[in-house]
């Protein structure tokens, strides 16, 4: 993966064409910032999969199973006053 700053890809596009052209990544940044991702065609991850599975082969982070946490119960209020009466008494 090459970064490079986009003034420097867009006197120099050619050059970082064929990179990607070659099966590479490159990230462009503006003033340090990333912005883009250029990557072959036809690759069937996005770049930000790409990015996210190169972290995840370094082990800085976790992928998920795609499987959501089951829900849990709201909370179950035990009857009496409201709310508002209870928070009247405590202003009073």
């Amino acid at each position: 993966m090459i970064m490079v700053a986009s003034k420097e890809l867009k006197n120099r596009l050619g050059r970082y064409l064929a990179v990607v052209r070659n099966g590479d990544t490159v990230q462009v940044t503006d003033r340090g910032k990333l912005v883009a991702c250029l990557v072959p065609a036809g690759s069937d991850l996005s770049p930000a999969a790409r990015v996210l599975a190169q972290v995840a082969a370094k082990g800085a982070v976790r992928l998920g199973t795609g499987r959501t946490m089951p829900r849990r119960k709201g909370a179950v209020l035990k009857p009496g006053k409201p709310v508002s009466e209870i928070v009247a008494e405590q202003r009073r």
